[in-house]
């Protein structure tokens, strides 16, 4: 099985979930890389490392048809 992971922040901090992630992948003898959009995988896991650092959302939520 080919599994992708990745780092959303980029900040290249150590991501604890992508590790653990690896390893459990890699002892079942699966192929584990960095994801790269020309790539093709069965599994992609991404994770993203939080801080107290606050960054600005991206999304915004409509509930005007709530009533």
């Amino acid at each position: 099985m080919r599994v992708a992971l990745c780092d959303v922040d980029g900040h290249h901090w150590p991501n604890l979930c992508l590790m653990k992630l690896s390893a459990y992948h890699k002892a079942r003898g699966d192929l584990v890389e960095w994801w790269r959009p020309e790539g093709r995988y069965d599994l992609a896991y991404k994770s993203r490392v939080f801080t107290d650092l606050h960054s600005k959302d991206t999304i915004i939520v409509d509930n005007a048809d709530q009533v």
